[in-house]
């Protein structure tokens, strides 16, 4: 199996990760994020722009919500929020040339073969 299909099956593990726990807390209480994510988070998700400069964490999850997590069949703005307030946390301990690599990548391939999402 070639280094591209495993990153691609990381990919889909992680998406499918992510659209079980919005299952899961619709489920039971839905999960809202609290005012400070929200405003830490506030970036336009659905209007389909990409963001185009600085190597900042809200632009790299922005840009992960666009092109990832808008591939989830089904999902909703809930698990869209989980997914940038989940982003937003892990990319505190990325490294700048990863956050940059996710702020440009061109598709959520990219991502994870280029950025090593």
């Amino acid at each position: 199996m070639s280094q591209k299909n495993i990153l691609i099956i990381v990919a889909v593990i992680i998406v499918l990760g992510l659209l079980f726990l919005g299952f899961k807390s619709m489920s039971t209480d839905t999960v809202v994020p609290t005012d400070e994510e929200v405003a830490s988070t506030s970036v336009s998700i659905m209007g389909g722009e990409t963001p185009t400069s600085g190597n900042d964490c809200e632009a790299a999850c922005a840009n992960y919500a666009n092109k990832c997590l808008s591939l989830v069949p089904n999902a909703d703005q809930n698990l869209i929020n989980q997914g940038l307030v989940s982003c937003m946390q892990e990319c505190q301990a990325w490294p700048a040339d990863k956050t940059g690599c996710m702020v440009q990548a061109i598709d959520c391939p990219a991502m994870t073969e280029s950025c090593g999402l």
